[in-house]
């Protein structure tokens, strides 16, 4: 069965025109990810620039005496966790792409009125753009693997996959230096919240008139291309509703492997991207130009490696090399072990 599934594949990926409309999809959700990691990244530099008067050339910058600084940007966290429980199951009932259009919205929407927020309210004002940020993307990240597992084909799922997801170093990587720039720069820190608070609400433009929620409700596709994906994926059949099997996911061990794995990642990651910038700033006295390069840094080797790693792990499946299972648990071991002898540096910084 497998073995005719790849033949009719193949068979339809010779038929394909020369303009893939998944490419298309999959070049959206990386701007999708990368302005989602510039967004929750910028106030991690701003605010150093937000509390020293002495950053902008521009005297009239506000800047403000808050000694709380990492309650501000960990309140992005506390509404980011708990909405990602239910972003799955709300997106079986409604359509992912416009629930994905509202949540960058609303993202790009609380990002530019951060600056207004902080003049009259205070941090108490940041803090409320920052927990409705939260919720915003609590929906952005689950619905990416859902809108990736309709657009994918299984041949090609590793590297779009990982191209889509280095957006999220990619945004990282301006954001940093960007806001370290307009912050030193007479514009001040509150244009670096305009920037990509704006540059999120142009892409729901170009998001709302070339994307759809798969091959088949998607109006400019090819036929050949429509049926090389669904073919790909087993889905000429239209999927009934299924009911989440709870007990099973709970009770399954890898499933507990993969948590424990992702937390680890996630609070190594949430930590560098929050707290380095703040302490290049109070512990080494660096500017803010030199210090936004420095704390992209770890970023650019994530996006360049990320690239290879991709393809690499395609090559192995397609080639018989290792199997789907052995490829991911190499990789996704291989990055934790990086990580964890990484951590170790950083205490003697």
């Amino acid at each position: 069965m497998n073995n005719t599934m790849d033949s009719i594949s193949t068979d339809l990926k010779l038929k394909l025109p020369w303009f893939k409309v998944r490419y298309i999809q999959m070049g959206l959700l990386f701007f999708l990810m990368g302005l989602t990691y510039g967004i929750r990244t910028v106030l991690s530099v701003a605010i150093v620039a937000m509390t020293d008067s002495t950053t902008s050339s521009n005297s009239q910058i506000p800047t403000f005496n808050w000694k709380h600084t990492g309650v501000i940007l960990s309140s992005f966290y506390w509404s980011y966790a708990l909405l990602q429980f239910f972003a799955g199951p709300i997106a079986q009932k409604f359509s992912p792409k416009w629930i994905l259009t509202a949540s960058m919205v609303v993202n790009a929407a609380s990002c530019l009125l951060i600056p207004v927020t902080s003049v009259y309210f205070g941090s108490g004002g940041v803090m409320t753009c920052r927990i409705v940020q939260g919720i915003a993307q609590g929906f952005i990240i689950p619905l990416v693997p859902n809108m990736l597992g309709k657009w994918a084909p299984t041949e090609e799922r590793s590297w779009i996959n990982t191209t889509v997801y280095s957006g999220c170093s990619f945004g990282t990587i301006i954001s940093m230096p960007i806001t370290g720039y307009l912050s030193s720069s007479w514009l001040g820190w509150p244009a670096s919240f305009y920037v990509f608070g704006g540059l999120g609400l142009i892409w729901c433009i170009f998001w709302v008139f070339l994307s759809a929620d798969s091959p088949a409700t998607h109006k400019r596709i090819s036929m050949e291309e429509r049926k090389f994906i669904e073919s790909s994926l087993g889905q000429e059949i239209e999927q009934l509703d299924m009911k989440v099997p709870w007990r099973a996911i709970f009770t399954s061990r890898p499933y507990w492997a993969i948590i424990m794995g992702a937390i680890g990642e996630a609070w190594g990651s949430t930590f560098l991207i929050s707290e380095i910038p703040t302490y290049l700033s109070k512990v080494t006295d660096i500017d803010i130009e030199k210090n936004s390069l420095y704390s992209s840094a770890p970023y650019v080797v994530a996006a360049v490696m990320t690239v290879i790693y991709g393809p690499l792990a395609d090559y192995l499946i397609l080639k018989r090399v290792t199997t789907r299972k052995i490829s991911r648990q190499i990789f996704h071991g291989a990055g934790l072990f990086a990580f964890l002898q990484n951590s170790n540096i950083y205490p003697t910084l």
